[in-house]
């Protein structure tokens, strides 16, 4: 069967076929089985030469493979070519018995009419395929239900491959990305950051996680992205677009800062809530306390009309009683007692008019008559209107005008009714023989007036409680219910201006008060009260 002119050529020529562990035939065109080395499996299972050498392939193998080996016997001597062949054979003896094995069959030319075919158990590795195959398809379906990008990128940021389930997410499509760079692709300050993690990723061997934001359709969406090593320069990059769940996050924390501010703002109106209910509590607690005060005046207002009322009064029943006791129908009254009947129905009149007046001023408040006033031509007016009630006490006034004072806007009986209260309210309350100075001068913007005496004085106790409602001094000649004081406060103070007292025991009294000039002055809406008095029908 070797046909050799070497003999070590021969020897060494079966060495190597000893050594192979496939089965090899020899065969003819016809399919006849001209020689056989089997192998351990064969010799196993006791498969010898003798048993194969003269059979045919049509003996042992199936028809269709006979067939197609026989084909491939032909191709291999017509065209002197190595032909090939897969098939399967199932096993009904030796080891691998009751099995369906995979064999690989080359053909090669060794004769004029003669091939040589090697028979390969390929079993195994078809397993091996078949179960890379599974694999490869289970990480195929695993990769295609991850929605995220995928890019293979060299450390050089080319691009090796690139995977998108929505083709609109890449700058460019896919196929056009490979063998590009990340810097031909992507706008640079992205390529940029996205190399830093690149090299950082190979750098250290960690994956790189970082977010960025890429424009997509005219829209800026954002991402994260993963940076894994799969090479010694080579990373797998994944990015997922987050663009969802950085809107819920930025839905979120707007919702926190809301809810921050309402709870600042639920804060500040619990402490409005509780500084209203303080200052409703002090208001109410101010109102009982007006009201005690109240009652607390009523009852000496009662005191007061009752001493100041029933005194004159129970003096001229006296008077009158007598005079109805004598026996004569006519019945004469010296001057004297009528002048002190007069006097005291006067005083009686004038006390009835401060009250009327005073509850007139509080339920309606003081109506003034604004009209340009000339403070110095209205207090000559009063020195002159009030002398005989001076010559009746003793006193003398002096007047001290400042030069060119500005006219005022007021109403000129109300401020002669203060200056005339402020007067006969020293001479009531003061020995015969007081010296009154009425003064007035310019002050910031105001016009200061002032009625001066030297009499006994009152203690600052008395002077800052003088021009409330129902005060009585404890001067030596005090009568009255002391409405007087307050009816000038109540003017002056509709005047915007203000009004007060100094004085000390002993060294006499200044009653002062202001009023505002005409560029001072403002009524309760706003406009001067010259402009007021300019205006028809107001």
């Amino acid at each position: 069967m070797f046909v050799t002119s070497d003999h070590q050529s021969h020897a060494h020529y079966t060495a190597i076929l000893s050594l192979m562990p496939d089965r090899v035939f020899w065969v003819n065109r016809h399919g006849d089985c001209l020689n056989f080395k089997g192998t351990q499996e064969d010799a196993s299972s006791g498969l010898q030469r003798e048993d194969v050498v003269g059979t045919n392939l049509r003996q042992w193998a199936s028809a269709d493979l006979a067939e197609e080996m026989l084909a491939a016997i032909a191709r291999a001597l017509d065209t002197g070519t190595v032909q090939s062949l897969e098939y399967q054979i199932f096993e009904p003896e030796g080891l691998h018995k009751g099995e369906l094995r995979h064999y690989e069959t080359r053909l090669v030319v060794c004769g004029e009419d003669e091939v040589m075919a090697i028979e390969r158990d390929i079993t195994e590795l078809k397993h091996s395929e078949a179960a890379l195959r599974q694999s490869e398809e289970r990480n195929r379906a695993l990769l295609n239900a991850i929605p995220d990008l995928m890019f293979r990128i060299r450390q050089d940021g080319t691009y090796l491959d690139a995977r998108s389930v929505h083709p609109y997410d890449l700058a460019i499509p896919p196929t056009e990305m490979i063998g590009k760079t990340v810097y031909e692709v992507i706008p640079p300050a992205i390529a940029q950051q996205r190399m830093h993690y690149v090299n950082q990723a190979i750098a250290t061997g960690e994956p790189q996680l970082f977010e960025y934001q890429f424009p997509v359709q005219g829209e800026m969406r954002d991402y994260e992205a993963r940076m894994v090593v799969i090479g010694t320069d080579e990373v797998l990059a994944i990015m997922r677009d987050i663009t969802e769940r950085k809107h819920s996050e930025r839905k979120l924390q707007e919702s926190m800062e809301k809810q921050a501010e309402l709870y600042e703002q639920l804060q500040i109106l619990n402490t409005s809530l509780e500084y209203q209910v303080e200052e409703r509590t002090a208001q109410l607690q101010q109102k009982m306390q007006e009201i005690q005060d109240l009652s607390n005046l009523k009852d000496e207002f009662l005191h007061a009309v009752s001493h100041d009322l029933r005194t004159p009064m129970m003096g001229m029943r006296l008077v009158l009683q007598n005079l109805q006791n004598k026996a004569t129908d006519e019945v004469a009254l010296s001057k004297l007692v009528l002048d002190r009947m007069v006097q005291s129905l006067d005083r009686q009149l004038a006390m009835l008019n401060s009250l009327l007046e005073t509850h007139s001023s509080e339920m309606r408040g003081i109506r003034l008559q604004l009209e340009p006033v000339h403070l110095g031509e209205l207090i000559g007016a009063i020195a002159t209107d009030l002398h005989p009630i001076l010559l009746k006490h003793n006193a003398s006034l002096i007047t001290q005008i400042a030069p060119e004072l500005p006219t005022l806007m007021a109403d000129p009986a109300q401020i002669r009714r203060v200056f005339e209260n402020l007067m006969t309210n020293a001479l009531q309350h003061n020995a015969p023989g007081l010296q009154l100075t009425l003064s007035a001068q310019r002050q910031n913007g105001f016009v200061q007036c002032q009625v001066q005496d030297d009499g006994v004085g009152m203690t600052p106790a008395e002077c800052h409680s003088l021009f409330d409602r129902y005060a009585r001094g404890n001067r030596t000649r005090s009568t009255g219910i002391g409405l007087g004081l307050y009816l000038c406060k109540q003017i002056v103070t509709a005047h915007q201006g203000d009004i007060g007292a100094i004085s000390v025991p002993g060294a006499g009294a200044t009653f002062w008060f202001t009023l505002p000039t005409v560029s001072e002055s403002r009524m309760p809406d706003g406009s001067s009260p010259l402009e007021q008095f300019a205006t028809p029908g107001s």
